[in-house]
């Protein structure tokens, strides 16, 4: 019996210390997989900076950015010319293999957006209508937004909020009195529910049917606004954001503005596409005039209009899908085009 209570205890000491070699040898791995993990993302951001650059060297699509080319997952020059001067030609943003792992990309403009820090108030009252928001609720939340970037500790009367507001919350926080640098700061500001930032529709207060957007279709903030964006891109730019921007309904955007950009199938980022070479097409295509959209109460003139608009984007999120083995890591880069011929990368983390 003394023996095989022993041989028992061995065992279990055995066991116990296998157990331990095990977890730290995993632990090892884990720490030399997360660095290979980080390389890979980073050889992403590094093919997605490559492919921004080659693709201002098509000769014809130059001049322009749109759904239909290589970066945004299109499917790139159709012109029998211009597949001479394709260098993407087989290529593919999925699963591209790099060393003992594979990543996929995915490019998306800043400027499909509306810069949330450059926004003119009519505007931003008009996102927030098209968001399901009624006026009485828009303009406090017009308040706290305009609070939360404004350099003062004074709250604006009605709605407004300072850190004042923000200190008795739980956890508390200070009002940033500054640029917002993440969209995702909009669910920090007084008002803005996850539901309002990420698209489940409000309950509305009882009141005239919100023209811009009814219940049904509001659009969440998130897919309005950004914060590195410059000028909205009328090639990339959903119906929802030139609605908001230009003062019109969005299904008159999508039946002129639209159509005619994603050619006879209708469809966006796809070869029939008919990209604009010029921001103004679409003042004609609306039928603005000088005194603006006759169907937005805060209309903006042609001129002022065209000076928000651009064929052509300088700001990009990268986000790289990394993965070795069976682990899996998302990173995230944002891209800017500068002077110099490949873009700059502004940051890189993981997210």
């Amino acid at each position: 019996m003394l023996v095989m209570l022993v041989v028992l205890a061995l065992m279990v000491i055995a066991g116990s210390f296998a157990y331990s070699i095990k977890v730290e040898t995993k632990l090892a791995l884990n720490t030399q997989s997360e660095a290979e993990m980080e390389w890979l993302g980073r050889a992403g951001v590094e093919m997605a900076r490559w492919i921004l650059f080659m693709q201002k060297r098509i000769p014809k699509e130059a001049g322009y950015d749109s759904l239909n080319q290589f970066w945004a997952g299109g499917p790139g020059p159709v012109d029998e010319l211009e597949s001479a001067h394709n260098p993407f030609l087989g290529m593919s943003l999925k699963n591209i293999p790099c060393g003992p792992g594979r990543f996929s990309l995915e490019i998306v403009d800043e400027e499909r957006k509306i810069n949330v820090n450059a926004v003119p108030l009519p505007v931003l009252q008009r996102a927030l209508s098209i968001a399901g928001v009624d006026a009485m609720e828009g303009q406090k939340l017009n308040d706290a937004i305009q609070d939360w970037r404004d350099r003062d500790d004074l709250p604006r009367m009605g709605g407004g909020a300072e850190s004042s507001y923000y200190l008795d919350l739980n956890p508390p926080y200070e009002a940033k009195n500054g640029q917002i640098d993440d969209i995702r700061e909009l669910l920090k500001i007084k008002g803005v529910t996850p539901e309002l930032y990420f698209g489940s529709p409000p309950p509305l207060a009882h009141g005239p049917r919100n023209r811009f957007a009814p219940p049904s279709e509001a659009v969440p903030l998130a897919r309005l606004f950004c914060t590195q964006g410059q000028r909205v891109n009328v090639n990339t730019a959903p119906a929802e954001v030139l609605s908001v921007l230009l003062g019109v309904e969005p299904e008159r955007v999508r039946d002129t503005v639209i159509r005619a950009r994603s050619g006879d199938d209708g469809a966006d980022g796809t070869p029939d596409d008919r990209p604009f070479r010029e921001p103004g097409v679409i003042i004609g295509l609306l039928g603005l005039t000088g005194a603006g959209g006759q169907s937005s109460p805060n209309p903006p003139s042609a001129p002022g209009v065209t000076g928000m608009l651009t064929v052509q984007s300088v700001t990009f999120e990268v986000r790289v899908d990394a993965q070795l083995g069976s682990a899996r890591r998302r990173f995230v880069a944002l891209l800017r085009r500068t002077q110099s011929p490949e873009p700059i990368t502004v940051y890189f983390r993981r997210e």
